[in-house]
Order: structure tokens, then C-alpha cells, then sequence
């Protein structure tokens, strides 16, 4: 998996406290993630973002590493695995449609 330049510098410009680093064909973007609304910033959290080699046929892992989401199913984290849910069920159901 290897994200396009505009993709990238999409990225950096949006985000650049995130950390692209690619391994065995997939890509990880590690680092703070900064939450903004209206162009005011609201939080941040630090994260890692893991893109498959299979993407788009398998949606991105998203962990909030920092500790500040409890891991729990009412906080939208898998206590399994430590991912966290950033998509409805409705909206996986048309991205999967999309992308099979």
C-alpha cells in the first residue's frame, strides 16, 4: 500500500504532527492527531492510523494510543484489540459496497 504524493501532502498540510512510515507493504501514520472545529481547535489525541496492503478492500485500524479514550464498547474502543470504531454501521455497509 502506498498513498498517492497528493494524499500525502494532504496529510502533512492537515495534520503534519503525523508520522507516515510504510513496513511489509502496509502504512502507518503515528503522532498527534488535532481535533478543530470552524477552524477553532478543540483537542488532541495521539493515534495510529494502520492501512493495509489490502486497502481499500479492508478499512484502516484506527488506535488512540495516548490512554485518553477508555477502552471500552461505550466509548466506541474494542477492548479486543484496542481499535476504535470511527465509522456507523450504515456507512461501512456503503464504503464496503464501494470498495469491493
Amino acid at each position: 500500500m502506498t498513498l498517492s504524493d497528493s494524499t500525502i501532502d494532504k496529510i502533512r498540510r492537515l495534520q503534519p504532527d503525523l508520522t507516515l512510515v510504510y513496513s511489509d507493504g502496509n502504512a502507518e501514520l503515528t503522532g498527534v492527531f488535532r481535533v478543530s472545529h470552524n477552524d477553532e481547535y478543540v483537542d488532541e489525541y495521539l493515534i495510529s492510523l494502520k492501512i493495509s496492503s489490502t486497502y481499500p478492500g479492508k478499512q484502516p485500524d484506527l488506535m488512540e494510543i495516548g490512554g485518553r479514550i477508555p477502552c471500552t464498547r461505550d466509548m466506541h474502543k474494542n477492548p479486543e484489540d484496542k481499535t476504535c470504531c470511527y465509522i456507523s454501521p450504515e456507512d461501512y455497509c456503503i464504503w464496503r459496497v464501494n470498495n469491493d
